[in-house]
């Protein structure tokens, strides 16, 4: 496999939107002259994974800001989900007003996919700010029948609790819910985040 130069973090979506491309998606902090980067890249493979190379123009699927107010300023950790044709997406996301990381959360996006010409937009439909505070690395998962999303992500920030931990989110019916309740994975001065593996049973 050709991995691509100054890509990090990067994420290879579990749902993929049309057979015969794997789309990757990381954040290019390693690959420009900004030291945060300059947004979130798509690279597409048509051979099966041997090699990734850039899609969309040579352009990022969403910008980062050069606003240092906007929760775009720092992006990483991109998660995504596709059906047929629209793509999901979260992102670690934070202004420049605080140390990295530690005012950290979740902001969303989606576009759609064209596969002809390998080129995806999430800066139009972004969220206007953070939607999950305190998230980071995310895994998404989208029912291409309803287009919910459920996603398992880290948490940080936890009233009362000084260390990440992680749990799972859903997006239904336009409406954002953390739910601690039903999932959580921590341990008390062990730092646990950025989940990896999802399977999901009805």
């Amino acid at each position: 496999t050709s991995f691509p130069t100054g890509c990090r973090f990067p994420y290879i979506p579990l749902q993929q939107p049309v057979s015969g491309q794997i789309l990757l998606f990381c954040n290019d902090l390693n690959g420009t002259t900004i030291p945060r980067g300059t947004g979130i890249y798509i690279y597409v493979s048509t051979d099966g994974g041997a090699t990734f190379p850039i899609a969309n123009g040579g352009s990022p699927v969403l910008t980062a800001s050069n606003d240092p107010n906007s929760p775009y300023y720092w992006l990483w950790n991109p998660g995504v989900a596709c059906n047929s044709t629209m793509c999901y997406a979260m992102f670690d996301s934070q202004n420049n007003l605080v140390t990295p990381q530690q005012d950290t959360g979740l902001t969303y996006s989606y576009g759609i996919y064209d596969s002809t010409t390998k080129t995806l937009n999430f800066d139009t439909n972004r969220s206007s700010g953070i939607v999950i505070p305190g998230g980071g690395g995310a895994f998404v998962w989208v029912d291409t029948a309803t287009n919910n999303l459920v996603i398992l992500h880290a948490l940080v920030n936890v009233t009362g609790y000084n260390y990440w931990l992680d749990t799972v989110s859903t997006f239904k019916s336009g409406t954002w819910a953390t739910r601690r309740d039903l999932f959580q994975i921590y341990q008390t001065d062990i730092q646990i985040s950025d989940p990896s593996a999802f399977s999901y049973n009805s």
